[in-house]
C-alpha cells in the first residue's frame, strides 16, 4: 500500500495568514525554540502551541501528525504532554497506551509512561500537607504562631482544636515540599511537638472535640436513656469511640 504524504497545497494543512506583529513573534520564538520549519503537520502544531498558544488547534495537528506518520513518537509525546498541563494526566496516559507502537524504544515509552501514571496517584508524602504542633496555649493566635517560624509564607490555613486533653495548632500548605520547608525554621523545637496528620485525621480530630463538647455540655441528658443525639453520634463516630469519650 502506498504511503499517503499530505501535500502542502492541500487546504487542511495551510498555514494560518499572520499580520506583521507574528511574523515578528516568529521570528522572536524561532530565536529561542528549535521550532521545525515549513507546513508540515507537526510544524505546524508546534506553531500552534508555542506562538499561537492555541492548545487545541496544535492537538489537532498533532493528530494529523500522527495520522500521516509525520514525526510520529514525537507528536505522541506532545500531545500527552499538552493533556497532563490540562490536568487530564489519566488521559495522557491512556493515549499513550493507546499509542505505544510508535515508540521504538520501549524503556522510553515505559520510563515517560511510568512518570504520568506516578501524578495520577500521588505518594503517601505528597498528601502530608498538614502539620500539628501541641500544646498550643489558649493565648496563641493565628499571628503567634505564624511568629514561631523564620518564614511563614508557605502555611495556606491555621486552626485550632482540642484534642486528647490538649489544643494544638494545625497547619496547612499547598505542597508536603512546602511544609517541609517552613518547617526547617521553626524557632524553639523543645517547646512542641510537631505531627504529621492527613486530611481524614483532621476531620477525625475535629469530630473528637465536636462529641467530647457535646457529651461534657449534654452527659444528664444522654445518661437518662438512648436518645436520637446518642445514636447520631454512635452513627458518626463508631461505638467506640463514643464509649471511650463517655
Amino acid at each position: 500500500m502506498k504511503t499517503i504524504n499530505p501535500s502542502m497545497k492541500n487546504p487542511m494543512f495551510a498555514k494560518p495568514l499572520m499580520g506583521c506583529s507574528m511574523i515578528e513573534e516568529t521570528k522572536e520564538v524561532d530565536s529561542k525554540l528549535p521550532l521545525p520549519k515549513g507546513n508540515s503537520p507537526y510544524a505546524m502544531a508546534k506553531r500552534a502551541e508555542y506562538i499561537q498558544k492555541d492548545l487545541e488547534l496544535a492537538k489537532h495537528y498533532y493528530k494529523l501528525a500522527i495520522k500521516y506518520r509525520d514525526r510520529g513518537e514525537s507528536a505522541v509525546k506532545d500531545i500527552a504532554s499538552i493533556l497532563h498541563q490540562e490536568g487530564h494526566t489519566k488521559q495522557a496516559c491512556d493515549f499513550l497506551s493507546e499509542h505505544k507502537k510508535f515508540f521504538r524504544d520501549h524503556k522510553k515509552f515505559a520510563n515517560l509512561y511510568e512518570s504520568l501514571q506516578k501524578q495520577i496517584i500521588p505518594s503517601e508524602n505528597c498528601l502530608k500537607r498538614i502539620l500539628k504542633i501541641a500544646p498550643i496555649s489558649d493565648f496563641e493566635t493565628i499571628d503567634s504562631i505564624k511568629a514561631m517560624f523564620k518564614n511563614s509564607s508557605r502555611i495556606v490555613d491555621i486552626e485550632f482544636h482540642y484534642y486528647n486533653g490538649q489544643r494544638a495548632g494545625f497547619l496547612t500548605f499547598s505542597s508536603h515540599s512546602s511544609a517541609r520547608k517552613t518547617l526547617e525554621g521553626l524557632l524553639n523545637w523543645d517547646n512542641y511537638k510537631v505531627d504529621w496528620v492527613s486530611g481524614q485525621d483532621l476531620d477525625y480530630i475535629k469530630n473528637c472535640e465536636f462529641w467530647t463538647f457535646a457529651l461534657d455540655t449534654q452527659g444528664p441528658a444522654l445518661s437518662r436513656g438512648t436518645s436520637t443525639d446518642e445514636n447520631t453520634a454512635k452513627h458518626l463516630i463508631g461505638n467506640d469511640l463514643f464509649s471511650e469519650l463517655c
